[in-house]
């Protein structure tokens, strides 16, 4: 008979611990140069009823964002300080523009809405994978500091939380050297790679899924195809991989460099489809 008893307290104790723990916070990196940052996106040239729509109704996903761009040009970084808020317009390289962010958010909003997400945003425009998101590079350094910031809040709060996707939006800037556009298939695979190493103890068991954009089908980016080649064949080589393609096509700003408003929203909404379509 005690022996039954202390095996009924054990359940019990059990019960309740599991009731205590709070409910999984799904965590999704953006990283990448202007594109993900978001530049001549001006978000006020968007008609109204389109700004309305796009800022109801996802209540459920959070952004830490730092876009570092304007520090390099002598400006000022626009970020939320280390805070997650809630994700708006006026996030991208200064508060007039915005990226994918408002659209991944408003997808997530209407087809995983009981889900919580944090978004942790860091990107620089002009930046390339070779180099400034090269292991050493200032980019990537960045980017795992915020990170690693945005953790230790989650300790420090007890949040129950997993880092569950890899968003990028980058390859402009490989495109303009031989040499690293060759190196891109294998410098991606290894910046994967430097992720589920660094953050393994927050990261499923399977690893960290990836979803990648193109660069424009554009002749300001001389080697797209080469690019948009190694993009693909990363996203083929993992079931936990995806490549959105809409991306090489759609509007954006003459003469290419940057999506309209308009596809910025496209392109939010397009990740988190692909994230959402991840089994």
């Amino acid at each position: 008979m005690k022996l039954y008893r202390l095996f009924s307290l054990a359940i019990v104790l059990s019960t309740l611990s599991g009731c205590n723990k709070s409910p999984l916070i799904k965590v999704i990196l953006l990283a990448g140069q202007s594109n993900m940052e978001g530049h001549d996106s001006k978000w006020n040239l968007l008609p109204e009823e389109t700004i309305d729509k796009y800022r109801k109704n996802h209540n459920n996903v959070k952004i830490n964002y730092d876009c570092t761009y304007e520090v390099t040009q002598g400006g000022v970084a626009n970020t939320s300080n280390g805070k997650f808020v809630d994700v708006d317009f006026g996030q991208g390289r200064d508060n007039t523009y915005f990226g994918p962010e408002v659209g991944i958010a408003s997808y997530l909003g209407k087809h995983d809405s009981n889900q919580r997400y944090y978004l942790i945003k860091s990107c620089e425009g002009s930046s390339s994978l070779a180099e400034h998101w090269a292991e050493d590079g200032h980019c990537y350094q960045t980017f795992v500091k915020d990170v690693n910031a945005s953790i230790k809040m989650f300790k420090e709060k007890k949040l129950n939380f997993k880092i569950v996707a890899f968003m990028w939006m980058q390859g402009e800037e490989d495109s303009n050297r031989e040499d690293y556009a060759n190196q891109y298939q294998e410098n991606t695979k290894g910046l994967i790679n430097r992720l589920n190493s660094t953050f393994k103890t927050y990261i499923p068991n399977y690893g960290i899924s990836f979803i990648d954009a193109g660069i424009a089908i554009n002749t300001c980016w001389s080697r797209w195809e080469i690019i948009n080649g190694a993009k693909k064949a990363v996203a083929a080589s993992n079931d936990k991989y995806r490549y959105v393609e809409d991306s090489e096509t759609l509007p954006r700003i003459d003469p290419g460099y940057h999506y309209t408003p308009e596809s910025y929203l496209k392109l939010g909404e397009r990740f988190a489809e692909e994230y959402l379509n991840i089994k």
